[in-house]
């Protein structure tokens, strides 16, 4: 029992521990907590890349192979952190031990709330099995089914399987072969993650108790706290496209730091590793190229292209070579464009714009409403933030017209809002960010004037 248990858990430190020592490699400053928590994300998404790569050389999925990947990995970026400075943050209890002596009572009450949400949502992936429809059916299927096999052909020939890739099914795949009764802790470990990272991003941009009553925002929006129990794709989706953003404002705010921008290619190639179909990676390209303009580099764009595009493409070349399908950006007849120009009529936009209101706005309309009214101070923000704002409002529009095409494709299409729901619920982080860091420029301008 205690060997099973040993088991169970080294199969989650080290994908951890590996996530640690490629952030530590990329991050050079910052503290173990942070360091960890984005090192689960990168971890669990490069493992389970890494992974994929092996199974197309032959190596099959099950528990000593992947335990032998990992210890790889592991070695080899212990190795690089040591060549390049043994640079390995250390954990000071008496650091710890200062910084929660000097919180206040907000601040207290505030970390407490989070703390019961992580716990909460612990509870509840510990002891619930993968339980809804589209895990069972796809993602949790194709995991059992490649550890059944060993390989993906079996799984991946069946129906619509190709459309999504395999993060979160070969994250399933992993912990089954580790001996977990069920995989939920996965989602659970990207919730908390996820808050953490976020909490020591806007830290670096704002005072620690603005900080905490925003990332205390984040972790209690319903949406974000629900998919912590579910095993969809939306939340790692979400995750992964956010970070991308906030990193690449970062980048951008500090002219360019690499560090920044390295994070940011990752966690949006990342995201199409979970996530295939949606086209909001695409603003981000946009995002970067005209950074890399302002900052008269356009080496910056070239870089982060390569990054996000080597997730991107090595999935479209295995389903088209294996599966003669995949997800090119344009219609492969040329017949998509011409039935969207077609179908543009009054009647069917009128349709769309309600559906878009009723599915997307009126669910969050007092954050849409919050965010949007951050717009009007536009001409004053600093050029980051500027192009955060634009890349936030073009990812909305995206949806719109996503949405249009939809119904142009799909007869059926008013009747699946709950899709559409979680596709944008990516929208809630950004939109969370948008107005902390139109409190922080309220605050400075406040501060200027006295």
């Amino acid at each position: 029992m205690i060997v099973l248990i040993i088991k169970a858990l080294l199969g989650v430190f080290l994908i951890i521990s590996f996530g640690f020592l490629l952030t530590n490699i990329i991050l050079r400053k910052g503290g173990v907590i942070e360091k960890t928590a984005l090192g689960y994300l990168l971890g669990v998404g490069f493992f389970t890349f890494t992974l994929f790569l092996f199974n197309l050389l032959g190596v099959a999925y099950n528990f000593t192979n992947g335990f032998g990947i990992l210890i790889l990995l592991n070695l080899v970026l212990l190795l690089l952190n040591i060549f390049w400075g043994d640079n390995l943050p250390r954990f000071k209890c008496q650091d710890v031990v200062k910084k929660v002596s000097s919180l206040d009572r907000l601040e207290v009450g505030l970390i407490l709330v989070i703390g019961i949400l992580f716990a909460t949502s612990l509870i509840s992936d510990l002891y619930w099995p993968v339980r809804t429809w589209d895990s069972l059916a796809v993602y949790d299927f194709r995991a059992k089914s490649f550890l059944a096999t060993g390989f993906m052909e079996d799984a991946l020939s069946r129906g619509y399987f190709t459309r999504y890739p395999l993060l979160t099914s070969l994250a399933h795949t992993w912990l089954y072969s580790a001996g977990w009764k069920t995989p939920m802790i996965v989602y659970n470990l990207f919730y908390m993650s996820y808050i953490v990272s976020f909490f020591f991003f806007v830290r670096k941009l704002g005072s620690r108790k603005l900080s905490l009553v925003f990332t205390a925002i984040l972790a209690l929006t319903s949406p974000i706290y629900k998919h912590s129990q579910i095993a969809y794709t939306n939340f790692p989706y979400l995750v992964y496209i956010s970070l991308g953003y906030f990193f690449i404002y970062l980048w951008l705010k500090q002219k360019g730091e690499s560090k920044y921008l390295y994070l940011a290619g990752s966690f949006v190639g990342l995201s199409l590793w979970t996530r295939f179909i949606e086209p909001f990676w695409v603003t981000s390209l946009l995002f970067v190229f005209v950074g890399s303009i302002v900052l008269k580099n356009i080496k910056h764009f070239f870089k982060y292209s390569f990054i996000v595009l080597v997730f991107y493409l090595a999935w479209v070349f295995y389903t088209q070579y294996s599966f003669n399908t995949g997800g090119w950006l344009v219609d492969k007849n040329g017949g998509l464009f011409e039935s969207i120009l077609l179908n543009l009529e009054i009647d069917r936009l009128v349709l769309v714009a309600r559906y878009f209101w009723k599915n997307v706005l009126k669910s969050y309309l007092a954050l849409y409403f919050s965010f949007f009214s951050t717009v009007l101070f536009i001409k004053k923000y600093s050029l980051a933030h500027r192009l955060y704002i634009f890349s936030v409002v073009l990812n909305i529009l995206l949806i719109f017209v996503g949405i249009f095409v939809f119904s142009v494709e799909v007869e059926n299409w008013s009747g699946i809002g709950n899709s559409v729901k979680r596709m944008s619920m990516f929208l809630i982080p950004l939109m969370i960010f948008g107005i902390f860091l139109f409190i922080r420029f309220t605050q400075t301008l406040f501060r200027d004037y006295k």
